[in-house]
């Protein structure tokens, strides 16, 4: 092959390797042209999707909370009464807020702003606040909201009451950050010690336990309480405080603390039925009961574990009064 023969041979290749790029662009630059506004419609149609999707997602919640809100409904309504009114998220129902002094517990005589919240899951037979929970109660219950009770605060200290304000508890997370903000400076929570969660333990000030003995028609729950006294820190974070109606119940008192076999907040508080019409025989049988008690609880003396406190309010304004 002669030296003209092969610079021939070498343009020929390189003309058609340019030809085959040029070949390459252009088949790219048609492709190009019918996939990019596919792509685009894709592009749209994603977006489209997630916005969809993202839509769902927030139907998909509130549905969710107002199931949760049944949950807590069903709790509320033992025995076929008529349910707390269904509310979304920032309300609760509420029964009452009014401004009185704490008539019972380790902070009786102070001044106070209590919520009264519808809705419990006991029946206790000497109930003083049945309002929250009957028909006639829970229909007239508002569904408030978590801001406007808190615009409602004009004492330092604020009391949860009910019913059963734990009931509510997956909105009281916001409730007493509203709460803080509205001015409360020490946040009482009034349980009867059945329903427990330990993420709101640390976010009140003095959880006060009322279990509930036979007496009332009721049955305490030990492991709840347990958790209560094993969660919130003994001295100032919790306390426990019992209606006591009669020997029967004097003596399920000790074999309840005994099955709790917890450490226990003292002192312990006893309190005779608040809707006897003779409070004060009431009163005196129960102190009796206490001064003449020589048992011995875990090494000590019982009743140097006890404080016999009488219901402020009910010595004050009876047993009939609301808003007190």
């Amino acid at each position: 092959m002669t030296d003209d023969t092969h610079k021939l041979g070498l343009i020929a290749a390189n003309e058609f390797n340019l030809d085959e790029e040029a070949a390459r662009e252009a088949a790219f630059e048609r492709a190009s042209a019918h996939l990019l506004p596919a792509t685009d419609e894709a592009v749209h149609a994603v977006d489209d999707a997630n916005a969809t999707l993202a839509a769902e997602l927030d139907r998909v919640r509130d549905v969710v909370s107002d199931a949760r809100l049944d949950d807590d409904r069903d709790l509320a309504t033992p025995r076929g009464s008529v349910e707390p009114p269904a509310t979304r998220r920032g309300t609760v129902p509420v029964v009452e807020v009014f401004h009185s002094i704490q008539g019972e517990g380790m902070r009786s005589g102070e001044p106070a702003t209590f919520l009264r919240l519808a809705g419990c899951n006991l029946r206790c037979t000497w109930c003083d606040t049945s309002y929250s929970w009957n028909p006639e109660g829970v229909r007239a219950a508002t569904a408030t909201t978590l801001a406007d009770l808190a615009g409602q605060v004009r004492e330092r200290a604020v009391v949860l009451t009910g019913g059963e304000p734990m009931l509510h508890r997956r909105r009281m997370p916001e409730l007493l950050t509203q709460l803080r903000a509205g001015g409360a400076e020490h946040i009482t929570a009034e349980t009867n010690a059945t329903i427990f969660d330990a993420s709101l333990v640390a976010e009140v000030d003095l959880w006060s336990l009322s279990p509930k003995l036979r007496a009332s028609g009721e049955t305490p729950d030990p492991a709840t309480i347990r958790k209560y006294l094993a969660a919130a820190p003994v001295t100032g974070r919790g306390q426990l405080m019992f209606v006591v109606t009669s020997q029967g119940d004097y003596d399920d008192m000790w074999e309840l603390l005994a099955t709790v076999g917890a450490r226990l907040p003292e002192p312990i508080l006893v309190q005779p039925d608040g809707t006897r019409q003779d409070y004060d025989v009431a009163l005196r049988e129960l102190t009796d009961r206490v001064l003449a008690d020589d048992g011995v609880f875990d090494g000590r003396q019982r009743r140097a574990m006890l404080r016999v406190t009488p219901q402020v309010h009910r010595v004050i304004w009876g047993a009939v009064a609301r808003g007190v």
